[in-house]
């Protein structure tokens, strides 16, 4: 799982979904000089739940969560990040890959890629603000 959270890491700057946190990993990347805010799990649960990591980095993690500087920071995905996802499944119903292996899924994940910001460049290409 190395690769993915370096990629995530480099991709997203310090916030990451739940599904990256892998204690192994961060402490590793913590201790290169990387800021992450990855939750543990869910970010609402109160009391835990009984299946949550429970650990030194979990525990840090979710006191630095709580506070107003970080949390704001870590809400900033919902708008920056999510919903080109949400888009890109529910608008265009791109739920699966076609092809198989990793250069092939970069590839393809590239395509939708470009073909998302062409379609906003197109979308604003009126716009005053863009200019």
């Amino acid at each position: 799982m190395g690769q993915w959270i370096a990629v995530a890491v480099h991709n997203l700057g310090i916030t990451a979904d739940t599904g990256y946190f892998d204690t192994a990993e961060i402490e590793l990347l913590q201790t290169t000089g990387h800021n992450l805010l990855i939750p543990p799990e869910r970010i609402k649960p109160e009391p835990l739940p009984a299946n949550a990591t429970r650990n030194t980095v979990a525990d840090a993690m979710r006191e630095r969560l709580k506070l107003d500087a970080e949390k704001k920071q870590y809400d900033r995905r919902s708008c920056t990040v999510e919903p080109v996802f949400g888009y890109t499944k529910e608008q265009r119903k791109f739920r699966r890959f076609a092809l198989r292996g990793h250069k092939n899924v970069r590839g393809e994940w590239a395509l939708i890629s470009i073909t998302h910001n062409l379609r906003k460049l197109f979308r604003y290409r009126d716009c005053p603000a863009a200019a």
